[in-house]
């Protein structure tokens, strides 16, 4: 096989690579144009349809990342980019219960999956369902040890469960990493 450069060397077409490149430079309009003409003409570009997902949740367009999402996961149901989008995108449509299943499967896919953990331990938290939320929490902390934010939700669901030396326990361990 050709590799993939000299495909897109040969035709001239750099749509993927440039709307990537436009997102990563804070251009994020020209590449959804860009991404959004790689998947005009390859549409079984995986990773086109998923840099358009991430593109269109920064700019909480939710139609339209969802519709990008499951184009990826069509394609690829193991993308774990475009199944953490698909669970935020229900999150951000206050959908809690697709927001879990989106974010239970992707944790199929990885059990470390620091932002899978922690929005599942923040719907449980905001469900009040703080047993669950903890045990969300502390995996993500777990997953990513450098993630402060993960290390504050525990604390905090451990303040909303009444329990203020666990809480305190990992406000020290985030000042500490």
């Amino acid at each position: 096989g050709k590799a993939i450069s000299s495909i897109y060397k040969s035709s001239d077409q750099y749509f993927g690579f440039e709307g990537i490149s436009a997102i990563k430079n804070g251009n994020t309009q020209d590449g959804i144009s860009n991404l959004q003409q790689e998947v005009n003409l390859h549409p079984d570009n995986e990773i086109a349809w998923q840099e358009l997902s991430s593109a269109y949740l920064n700019l909480n367009q939710l139609a339209q990342a969802k519709d990008a999402a499951d184009k990826c996961i069509a394609l690829s149901p193991e993308n774990l980019t475009a199944n953490n989008n698909l669970g935020m995108v229900y999150l951000r449509q206050n959908n809690p219960s697709e927001a879990i299943q989106a974010f239970e499967y992707a944790l199929t896919l990885s059990d470390r999956n620091t932002y899978a953990l922690y929005y599942l331990a923040l719907i449980y938290q905001g469900q009040n369902d703080l047993n669950r939320a903890v045990e969300y929490a502390k995996k993500a902390v777990e997953s990513n040890p450098k993630f402060k934010g993960a290390y504050q939700l525990t604390a905090d669901i451990y303040t909303q469960m009444g329990n203020p030396s666990m809480a305190e326990a990992y406000l020290n361990a985030m000042n500490n990493n």
